[in-house]
Formats: C-alpha cells, structure tokens, sequence
C-alpha cells in the first residue's frame, strides 16, 4: 500500500497485469472506507494483512458496476464490510456481488463525512463520494473522470453527453481540494491536488472537449 494522503492509501493489485486496477483506502475514526476497483480480476487479498493492521474495512463504497467483481465477497469474508451502491448500479452489480446495500441515488450524507455526488453520464447510477479528512474535502471520483496518462478526461458517449456536461455543471458548485481516479496499474496518475481556480479550469475543460 502506498499512501498518497495524510488519511489515504492507494492499493495495487495482487497480481500486476496491465489490465488491472487500483484500489484506494481511506481511514477514519468511525471506520476505514474501501473504494475497490477490482475489473480486470484485480484482486487486493494480498494486503488483508496490511488493511488489517490499519484498522480493517467497515464498507466498501462503489461508484458504479464496472468496479463490481467477487472480489467485493472476498473483502466481506474478511472485514465484514458489504458494499453500498446507488439503486441505480445495484441491479448489475447484484449479478457479481451478493454482500450489497443500496443507497438513493441523490445527492445526500450517505455517512458521517462522507456525501454522496451523483454523476451520470458514463454510467446511469455513477455516484462520486466527497470526503472531508481533516481539513481536506476528496472527491472520489470513480472513473467518471480519469487520467489517460497524458491528460485527464472524461468517460461519455455521444448518446451522453449532455448528462455529462450536467455531471460536470454540477462538479463546478462543489469545492474539493483533491480528486483521485480509480485507474489502470499502468498509470501513475490517479490523484491530483485542486485549488478552486484549477478545479474550475479543469473541468471546464473537460465540458469543452466534450463538444
């Protein structure tokens, strides 16, 4: 595990493939949150014991059903910890996961600190998490919102764009200090530090290469 803030570590796979993804930690005081993304087979038992020695896993907090995999069962097994999803991506993601609770998919305080942001546009029930840690708002963004290696971009198709320049319009009203990315192993990007100018002009140009 390597931690890439004061409260946050960033989790590789078991086995490093080039098809795999990263995971993210956060820990807290009223239990450490998991962001899994285990597409691609991307297993993380080989940090049980590490995870453990931090304090476990009390929930694992999905941003839609492409981060869904048996995984997720596994992580239960161990820490006890189900995943919680919007009502939106529970019905895919019920088809891999068994251990799952549903949230609404609105914008509201799924938890102490942590708000629920829906974010539709790559995946209907897309949900981002803002955090407050410490004196540091991170918003979780799933892959709503990736680096390619190069650049950050977003994910939408043509279909819907539209939803996506919503997503991004709504992105815009919300302060947050850091936004990190649930992305490929090959890509050491997957987190960046956000004044409200920067925050802004990125996603105003994220909005502008949508057209």
């Amino acid at each position: 595990m390597e931690r890439i803030y004061s409260n946050v570590y960033r989790i590789m796979p078991s086995k490093v493939t080039p098809s795999k993804y990263v995971s993210f930690l956060l820990l807290r005081s009223k239990g450490n949150i998991l962001f899994p993304c285990f597409g691609g087979h991307s297993s993380i038992a080989s940090s049980f014991d590490a995870i453990d020695a931090v304090g476990g896993i009390e929930s694992q907090l999905l941003s839609d059903m492409h981060f869904a995999a048996r995984f997720n069962d596994d992580v239960y097994e161990r820490f006890g910890a189900p995943v919680l999803c919007s009502e939106i991506e529970a019905p895919d993601i019920l088809r891999k996961v068994r251990n799952v609770r549903v949230f609404p998919f609105r914008d509201h305080e799924l938890m102490a600190g942590v708000r629920c942001v829906p974010t539709p546009g790559h995946r209907a029930g897309a949900t981002a998490f803002l955090v407050q840690d410490e004196d540091c708002k991170i918003l979780f963004i799933g892959d709503t919102i990736w680096h390619d290696g190069e650049k950050w971009m977003c994910l939408s198709s043509k279909r819907n764009r539209s939803v996506m320049e919503s997503t991004l319009d709504t992105l815009m009203q919300i302060e947050f200090d850091a936004m990190i990315s649930n992305t490929g192993v090959a890509n050491p990007v997957s987190h960046v530090a956000l004044t409200d100018t920067d925050r802004l002009a990125m996603l105003a140009q994220l909005k502008s290469n949508l057209s």
